[in-house]
């Protein structure tokens, strides 16, 4: 990053400073980003599925009750495939990279660069985390849902992870061979949370047999 004097920042030129180092589906990784985004948007499919499943009511019987209601809420699956589009975008184009530069810039504008960025890293770092800990306990999620909660909050801890920018932890996300990094099999483990709740609700259920 080119030097710059503090106490000189402007909206203008932070935020040049923060998009000269940003260029999304361009750093040499498009096979894993393609791939990245394609499980996204498989997982969202699935999280509909889920949903319009849902919404057109359990299987009959004692199946569809042991299933229970609160796991097969329309309202919750449109949510998921909501997030999960979101998600994708933000990885896809690089948003954490990108608020890693805004505040670095801003910490070289304002003289702290040197002296208090790893200290406002880790407290961002830690109340980031304890944010997504924070929205996935007060959601109170049914049984039914647990995994996929579970699922995003992984998703969403690893994001604000790579957006803090700290370089041991951008360090260890980043091992790996090719495109398969530990940040995207973390990705990867996430998803695959959200895809097999959303196939355990999305999957036919049999009616019981012998019942008018």
């Amino acid at each position: 990053m080119t030097p710059i004097s503090s106490g000189s920042a402007t909206p203008g030129r932070l935020t040049d400073c923060a998009l000269a180092g940003w260029s999304p589906l361009s750093d040499g990784q498009a096979a894993g980003l393609v791939l990245e985004a394609a499980l996204y948007a498989g997982v969202a499919v699935l999280a509909l599925v889920a949903a319009g499943r849902s919404a057109g009511g359990a299987g009959g019987g004692a199946a569809g009750e042991a299933t229970g209601r609160a796991g097969r809420q329309p309202q919750f699956w449109y949510l998921v495939a909501l997030m999960l589009v979101a998600f994708g975008l933000i990885g896809v184009l690089d948003i954490p990279v990108l608020a890693t530069d805004a505040m670095r810039c801003l910490a070289r504008y304002q003289g702290w660069y040197w002296e208090g960025r790893r200290s406002v890293q880790t407290a961002a770092g830690l109340a980031g985390l304890a944010g997504v800990a924070a929205v996935a306990l007060a959601a109170r999620p049914a049984p039914a849902h647990a995994l996929a909660l579970a699922g995003l909050a992984l998703l969403g801890g690893v994001l604000v992870l790579t957006a803090v920018g700290h370089h041991a932890v951008d360090a260890a996300l980043g091992r790996g061979a090719g495109a398969l990094t530990v940040g995207r099999a973390l990705h990867v483990a996430g998803l695959a949370a959200v895809a097999a709740n959303a196939l355990r609700v999305a999957r036919p259920r049999r009616r019981a047999v012998g019942k008018s």
